[in-house]
């Protein structure tokens, strides 16, 4: 589900009116979650992959823009999560900027850009490619279960 009002920032986890999005969070379990994890970074893909699958969550890795293309392209994904600094040959933002070229799949895609550096300039950068929601690093637990609770919550256990 698409979030076209606004880019949300996870850089903190605050309670909104939906107060019971925070219960259980520890026990979360998803149903049928795919995620495309699009990251250069070895650890940082390892450690986003092993906590999505302690939800129950299967993600398929892409470290660069042509996997991520391809992947992309013949599989169907509930969200992406794309880093914002990839390697020198292709940023995360000329990578989302692809996706969303891929018509009618990819401009209805849910996509979570993910980035150490939340400055004005790149949350200009990530609006300009309809990021749907920004994500802080270091991400934690509480980020991404909160993430999984409130984008999808049909496929929660």
């Amino acid at each position: 589900m698409k979030n076209t009002n606004e880019t949300n920032y996870f850089d903190n986890c605050r309670p909104t009116q939906r107060g019971s999005i925070f219960d259980s969070l520890d026990e979360l379990k998803m149903a049928d979650t795919k995620v495309l994890i699009i990251e250069d970074n070895e650890i940082h893909r390892s450690n986003l992959s092993k906590l999505l699958s302690e939800y129950g969550v299967i993600s398929d890795i892409a470290k660069n823009a042509d996997e991520a293309i391809a992947y992309f392209t013949t599989n169907d994904y509930d969200m992406i999560m794309i880093d914002y600094l990839m390697t020198p040959d292709q940023s995360g933002i000329e990578t989302i900027k692809q996706i969303r070229d891929i018509k009618p799949k990819g401009s209805q895609q849910l996509i979570i850009g993910m980035t150490s550096a939340v400055t004005q300039s790149v949350s200009n950068q990530f609006h300009s490619t309809d990021v749907d929601i920004i994500l802080a690093k270091p991400i934690k637990r509480a980020h991404i279960a909160t993430l999984l609770k409130r984008e999808f919550p049909d496929k929660v256990l």
